[in-house]
């Protein structure tokens, strides 16, 4: 069996002996932990399955060897790059099975892979337990489609120009601050707006002066949906879609950042997460997708 564990960045996880990663704080039936707390919590039940940890091409090459019965499993990267490559190898072995996860967040002391059993570019628990059945779920928040457009070049996780349905080329920077005078965004601008491929799967943008660098892959079509939400929306979604009962619930620390003060607990047996990057059933495999919530639901048989 394997405990679960997740931490606060001021914890020092070096002692531990589970699965898990850094989390910018957490919430549960009990309480919410604020992120500056030094404290852990583990989920509420032990779990059976094969744990494997490492970078991600030793990680790969091993779940070629794996045998049993796998239901599914949690994938916790380490803010590694290249999330894909193991992604599309778990949907290749085990077609059709619920995968869920994140990326660990990074503290203040900048340190990256902050991962159980050891730090690294990936931990990967392949859940095996004949206690339970697994369901995972996916949610994008950003609800409302303010234009579409296709992305100019080639390069998997940078933007510079977009082309407009109607055929304009512009920068992807005038288009955003063109959306954002007009919604009246002044802070948290991708975060408040941001893109998705056309099935929902939400790409993070990080400013590179009036380009982009992405959080994970453009489509292959570069096809991209831009995105909008308010703040009074994320609030209501997130504490629903945290709820749940007997889930470990994945929440992307950018929209826990459009919280402000509002706090909410979730479901009996569940951890309510906050981190990077998120692993989400999208379309039918696990994708790497950007500011969503992803939970897997343990179903006791």
């Amino acid at each position: 069996m394997t405990t679960l564990l997740f931490y606060t960045p001021e914890h020092d996880e070096s002692g531990e002996q589970g699965f898990g990663c850094a989390s910018l704080g957490f919430t549960s039936s009990e309480g919410w932990v604020d992120p500056l707390a030094t404290a852990r919590t583990a989920f509420a039940y032990d779990i059976e399955g094969i744990l494997l940890n490492g970078n991600l091409d030793h990680v790969g090459a091993r779940i070629d060897n794996v045998t049993g019965d796998v239901k599914g499993g949690i994938v916790l990267f380490g803010n590694c790059g290249r999330e894909e490559t193991l992604l599309d190898k778990l949907a290749e072995r085990f077609p059709g099975k619920p995968f869920a996860g994140r990326s660990s967040v990074i503290g203040d002391d900048g340190r990256k892979g902050r991962l159980l059993p050891a730090n690294g570019e990936v931990s990967l628990l392949l859940i095996t337990d004949d206690r339970f059945e697994l369901a995972t779920q996916f949610e994008n928040v950003h609800q409302e489609i303010v234009a579409e457009a296709d992305v100019c070049g080639s390069e998997p996780r940078y933007i510079r120009d977009v082309v407009l349905q109607d055929g304009t080329r512009l920068s992807l920077h005038e288009l955003m601050s063109q959306i954002a005078a007009e919604k009246g965004v002044t802070t948290g601008l991708t975060e408040r707006i941001t893109i998705s491929a056309s099935d929902g799967r939400n790409i993070h943008l990080v400013p590179d002066g009036k380009c982009y660098f992405c959080g994970a892959n453009l489509p292959q079509d570069r096809h991209i949906l831009v995105r909008y939400t308010d703040k009074q929306n994320v609030y209501a979604r997130m504490r629903a879609f945290y709820a749940d009962t007997d889930a470990i619930i994945f929440g992307c620390a950018g929209l826990k950042s459009m919280l402000d003060d509002n706090q909410f607990l979730t479901g009996s047996g569940s951890i309510g997460l906050f981190m990077h990057g998120e692993v989400a059933v999208i379309s039918g495999k696990a994708q790497f997708a950007n500011l969503t919530l992803s939970k897997l639901k343990l179903i006791k048989k």
